[in-house]
């Protein structure tokens, strides 16, 4: 799994809180915050902000704590923390962190490169879980969760890799679960694909290099190379090209919406994730009239 260690990580934007986080040089401390159980009488408000019933809240209490951070002198409250283990360890090693007013981020020092939100419904029967399903936030993956609980059972794990992820997380995740087939649930943008070729690289054993290119992405596996194009399917694209074992799948958010939460929320999304060609070439023919270097 070494060969791993250096695929490249996409560069964008979002979630800089938990970049932040993630990079910062810390470990972490338990005794600096309050953490309190999940009260299923006294659930917070932002679960129903976000679409989540209480159905939904209460069966995956289990998994999610209220946290209060000691150093801030600015806010005394508790925001809500989903706790981050380890493979064969119950111990939590971080939180990602949500509040009020958007406020996202993760607990000072918290273990981004080889934990995870992992909420296990097989009542700890690691063997027995089929399906592990794969989230950019914790949310997203109660979304997906409510969305779908219909035709989920059991033997399922709700995984949330805080945005970002390191390569470790993902295989930490499926040490955890060895016979769980994992499932892309990632945003239907073009960090979500990004992520999905990454998940499928490390679950597949399938080493590629993945390059931005201006009408998407170009992918090198095997001796080949071809285009993906961040507005189908990345694994379905990948296929004719790479053959592979089936041991991941797809379940991602339906195409109007860029993620689980807002599917659940009915906020629907015209994405672009690139400009169409004739924006493009009008923009690059304006930088060059302005004298702006590109």
């Amino acid at each position: 799994m070494a060969q791993f260690a250096n695929m490249p990580e996409p560069d964008y934007d979002r979630d800089r809180d938990y970049v932040r986080s993630a990079s910062a040089p810390q470990v972490f401390d338990p005794s600096r915050y309050r953490v309190k159980e999940l009260d299923a009488a006294n659930i917070p408000r932002l679960f129903a902000q976000r679409g989540l019933s209480a159905d939904t809240v209460k069966a995956l209490a289990p998994f999610i704590s209220l946290v209060s951070d000691r150093r801030n002198e600015n806010f005394n409250g508790y925001n809500i923390g989903f706790p981050y283990t380890e493979a064969g360890s119950d111990k939590t090693v971080g939180y990602e962190i949500r509040g009020m007013g958007g406020y996202k981020s993760k607990a000072a020092g918290t273990n981004s490169s080889t934990a995870a939100w992992v909420a296990d419904l097989s009542h700890g029967n690691n063997g027995l879980v089929r399906h592990a399903f794969f989230c950019e936030s914790a949310f997203d993956a109660m979304a997906f969760f409510q969305l779908n609980r219909p035709r989920l059972g059991e033997d399922i794990a709700l995984v949330s890799l805080g945005g970002t992820f390191s390569d470790r997380q993902v295989l930490g995740v499926m040490e955890r679960f060895p016979n769980a087939r994992a499932y892309d649930c990632f945003d239907n943008d073009l960090a979500g694909r990004i992520n999905g070729l990454r998940l499928m690289a490390l679950v597949e054993e399938i080493p590629l290099k993945i390059t931005k290119t201006p009408e998407g992405l170009m992918v090198e596996a095997k001796g080949k190379s071809f285009p993906v194009s961040p507005d189908r399917s990345a694994y379905t694209q990948f296929e004719p090209h790479i053959s592979v074992r089936y041991r991941m799948g797809q379940w991602q958010p339906p195409k109007d919406f860029k993620d689980w939460n807002d599917c659940l929320l009915g906020k629907r999304t015209s994405i672009k994730i690139f400009p169409p060609k004739h924006d493009r070439d009008d923009n690059l023919a304006e930088q060059r009239a302005s004298g702006l270097k590109i």
